[in-house]
C-alpha cells in the first residue's frame, strides 16, 4: 500500500480477526487547523477491513474491495491516532460460509479512531466485498 507510508500510517500487530493501525501527525496528513485531515482519517478506517481480510483469507484466491463507508467525525483528531476494528469468530464463520457457497460476500465492519487520550474521534461502518478472483459477476 504505497500511499500509507507517505501519510505516515503504519499497520500495528493485532490479534486474529482484528486490525490496528497508527497515524503519526505530520505536515502531509494534517489540515489547516492542525488536526488529522478527514481524508487521512477515512484512509485509516478503510485500511482496517483490508488488514483483516488479508490476514484471514488466501489472497491468491480472493480479492477485497470497499463498497460503502459511513463515517462520523466526532471530535478533533489531534496527535497520534490508533485505528482499530475486529470481527467476531461467529461473524467470520458466516462470512466464510457465504463466500464458499456464493463466491462472494459483503460484510460490515465497525471501525474507530482513538486519540492519545483514549477518546474516539472518528467512527465508521464500512461495507466490504470479498470475492473469488475468477468471479466477475
Amino acid at each position: 500500500f504505497p500511499i500509507y507510508p507517505l501519510c505516515d500510517i503504519s499497520v500495528l500487530p493485532s490479534e486474529q480477526l482484528s486490525a490496528r493501525c497508527l497515524l503519526k501527525p505530520n505536515k502531509i496528513n494534517s489540515n489547516h487547523i492542525g488536526t488529522a485531515h478527514a481524508g487521512v482519517q477515512w484512509m485509516m478506517l478503510e485500511l482496517l477491513g483490508g488488514i483483516i481480510t488479508i490476514n484471514n483469507f488466501d489472497m491468491s484466491k480472493y480479492t477485497v474491495v470497499a463498497r460503502n463507508a459511513q463515517s462520523n467525525f466526532l471530535r478533533p483528531a489531534i496527535g497520534q491516532l490508533i485505528g482499530q476494528a475486529s470481527i467476531t469468530p461467529q461473524d467470520f464463520d458466516k462470512i466464510k460460509t457465504t463466500l464458499d457457497q456464493c463466491g462472494k460476500v459483503n460484510f460490515d465492519l465497525d471501525t474507530q479512531l482513538i486519540d492519545d487520550n483514549d477518546v474516539v474521534v472518528c467512527s465508521s461502518i464500512n461495507t466490504y466485498q470479498i470475492r473469488k478472483i475468477n468471479d466477475t459477476k
